[in-house]
């Protein structure tokens, strides 16, 4: 992925993630203790999601595997951060970061940044498949002749 077209696709899914974060953590209305687990549980998704977005946005080499391997770790690692209390001493100084680093360790986020994870790397790896496939007859023609080593037949462009 090089390039300037790959960093506004992620910059858009980027701003898609932070949006449905954003509408389930406040814009949705509670339904009751099931409703608050779903939220919570997507919103470890999303967060995992945006650290892999991120990622592939700052460093346009990285592999879709590596990526999703530094987005689990990070997010991982700011829940286990959570365990000191520092980011609730933060939180108390500045409470936007709530958003970002939380306040209390919960078992329930590690799922969610697994699930993240995977989400985001299956999405990445889709994309890319589609990405690599010629879109119209020509194109296909042109990439059957690339690999068989031979010129298209039909006109030329």
């Amino acid at each position: 992925m090089t390039g300037q077209r790959p960093r506004t696709v992620l910059a858009l899914a980027g701003v898609g993630i932070v949006g449905l974060g954003l509408t389930a953590r406040f814009g949705l209305p509670r339904l009751g203790a099931s409703w608050d687990f779903v939220a919570d549980l997507a919103g470890s998704v999303l967060y995992t999601a945006m650290w892999f977005v991120l990622l592939r946005f700052v460093f346009l080499a990285l592999s879709a595997r590596a990526a999703t391997a530094w987005a689990v770790g990070i997010s991982v690692g700011i829940e286990l951060l959570q365990l000191t209390g520092l980011p609730a001493l933060a939180v108390s100084a500045f409470a936007p970061l709530r958003l970002l680093l939380g306040t209390t360790f919960a078992v329930l986020d590690l799922v969610g940044y697994a699930l993240g994870g995977l989400v985001a790397l299956g999405v990445a790896k889709a994309l890319e498949r589609r990405g690599s496939r010629p879109r119209s007859a020509a194109g296909r023609a042109r990439r059957r002749a690339q690999e068989s080593g031979s010129q298209p037949s039909g006109p030329s462009q």
